[in-house]
C-alpha cells in the first residue's frame, strides 16, 4: 500500500516537470497551435521523456493514467490553453498506453 503512495508522489513530481516544460509554450498569450513546427519539437521531446519514464518505472495502467491526468491538471493550473492541453494529454495517453514496460 505505501509503496503505491510513494510511486504516486514520484509520478506527480515527474508530471510537474513535464508541465513546466510545456506550459510557457501553451499559454493563451503564445497563441499555441499544437501542429505548429516550433511547438511540435517540444511536444515530441516531452512525449519521449514521458514514454521513457513509463518504461523505466514500469508503470501499470493506473500509473500511466495518473501521469496523464496529473499532467493535464498541472497544465491547467499553469494557465495553458485548455484545448491545446487536452489535445496533448490525449496524444500522450495514447502513446504511453501503447508503450511496453
Amino acid at each position: 500500500m505505501l509503496g503505491g503512495l510513494f510511486k504516486s508522489r514520484e509520478i506527480d513530481v515527474f508530471a510537474q516537470g513535464l508541465s513546466e516544460a510545456l506550459a510557457p509554450s501553451l499559454s493563451p498569450a503564445a497563441r499555441p497551435r499544437v501542429d505548429s513546427p516550433a511547438l511540435a519539437g517540444l511536444i515530441d521531446e516531452v512525449e519521449a521523456r514521458a514514454v521513457a519514464y513509463s518504461r523505466e518505472q514500469r508503470l501499470g495502467v493506473y500509473g500511466k493514467a495518473r501521469l496523464c491526468r496529473t499532467l493535464g491538471e498541472r497544465l491547467a493550473e499553469a494557465g495553458a490553453d485548455p484545448a491545446a492541453s487536452q489535445t496533448i494529454v490525449r496524444r500522450y495517453l495514447g502513446r504511453i498506453a501503447r508503450a511496453k514496460a
